[in-house]
């Protein structure tokens, strides 16, 4: 089913997971870290994972190439949420 969906168009997914705010612990250890991965299961799309860990935020992007028309460099998406971020904070604290 989801295969004849990827062929009708380009694929999109988001998840967002909360932030733990607080030392977690899985069998007496500590979680110090988590990763997680995403990927794209068809010739254009994007898929986007929001998660962390210790209120530590991360924001994964795993895109095609050729999705924007042209490449785009490293770092550029995740330099663009970030400061989004951070002018959301800025209006939330006015």
């Amino acid at each position: 089913m989801f295969l004849s969906m990827f062929k009708t168009g380009p694929s999109y997914s988001l998840s967002i997971v909360p932030v733990t705010t607080s030392r977690e612990f899985i069998d007496n250890a500590e979680i110090v870290d988590v990763y997680s991965t995403v990927g794209v299961s068809s010739s254009v799309g994007m898929n986007i994972c929001v998660w962390g860990v210790n209120n530590q935020q991360r924001v994964n992007f795993c895109y095609t190439p050729n999705l924007f028309g042209s490449e785009i460099s490293k770092g550029t998406l995740s330099k663009c949420v970030a400061q989004e971020i951070k002018n959301l904070l800025q209006i939330c604290h006015q």
